[in-house]
């Protein structure tokens, strides 16, 4: 007990979850799949709350001010998937050239996660935070870091199939499609111990040229990087192509790689936990 009586224990770590908007009837939403909060809540082992998406015509906020300084005060960043693509304003003008996306390709915009997503990696880097991307998550880390994307694999990148079969009922598509080489020595290596892992594949888009300070983890039979790592982190900071929040139960990789974030998020949060016999 502490000294006020009550029964002390351990704090579980929270983690921010990144939301994304719609727009129904000129209301705006705040939008989250179930799927992240479960993995994050059960596979994890973290406690959540959830990130409002930014007025994307709204100044920026003061440093230090805004939804963004929670971040100071809790033990991890979860960057979801979306059916969004990223914005192509903030990488185009890296690429050597720029076209239009082909008719009929996959062009949805969420400006308000985009600025919500790129503020939140810069500021989880900043921390030294523990942090998972997935899929459109590893969009928005190799963005920040200066990287760009491929704007449409289909037409891009012909050759392996990297988006879902409509066909399949929807458990279906997020079944593993294809294996991924995982990089010798790595972090996810690591994780799973073993060279490569079978994953899911539900994306039109991806890393084209390489953010700086990232270091790629995996890599698929196309060459297409699959997940990446910061450099020289000082906690785990992974973004991966592949969706482990949907068979999390059942996927043992799934759950190794949601476990390995978790462990960074309980350390994270040891580490800010007062010492026993001290006010918090």
């Amino acid at each position: 007990m502490d000294g006020s009586g009550r029964i002390s224990v351990a704090r579980r770590p929270v983690v921010a979850i990144t939301a994304n908007r719609r727009v129904d009837d000129g209301v705006h939403w705040e939008v989250l799949r179930r799927k992240y909060v479960e993995a994050m809540v059960r596979g994890a082992g973290v406690d959540v709350v959830v990130l409002a998406t930014d007025d994307a015509d709204g100044p920026e906020p003061a440093p230090g001010a805004g939804p963004l300084s929670v971040l100071e005060r809790l033990d991890g960043l979860l960057l979801t998937g979306d059916e969004s693509n990223l914005d192509p304003a903030y990488y185009a003008d890296r690429l050597p050239e720029d076209r239009d996306l082909p008719e009929g390709a996959s062009d949805g915009r969420d400006r308000g996660h985009d600025r919500l997503a790129l503020r939140a990696v810069a500021t989880a880097l900043d921390l030294g935070l523990p942090m998972l991307g997935i899929c459109r998550g590893l969009h928005e880390l190799n963005v920040l870091k200066g990287g760009t994307l491929w704007r449409h694999l289909p037409t891009d990148m012909p050759g392996l199939q990297h988006h879902e079969d409509l066909s399949l009922p929807r458990d279906e598509q997020y079944l593993p499609t294809h294996d991924v080489a995982l990089t010798p020595g790595g972090v996810l290596a690591a994780v799973f111990g073993a060279p490569s892992i079978p994953v899911s594949s539900l994306h039109f888009q991806g890393v084209r040229d390489l953010g700086d300070g990232l270091t790629v983890e995996a890599t698929a039979p196309d060459g297409l990087v699959e997940a990446v790592s910061v450099t020289g982190a000082p906690t785990f900071q992974v973004a991966v192509q592949w969706h482990p929040e949907w068979h999390a139960a059942s996927d043992p990789r799934s759950a190794a790689l949601l476990a390995a974030f978790g462990r960074a998020c309980r350390a994270r949060a040891e580490r800010a936990a007062p010492a026993p016999g001290r006010a918090g």
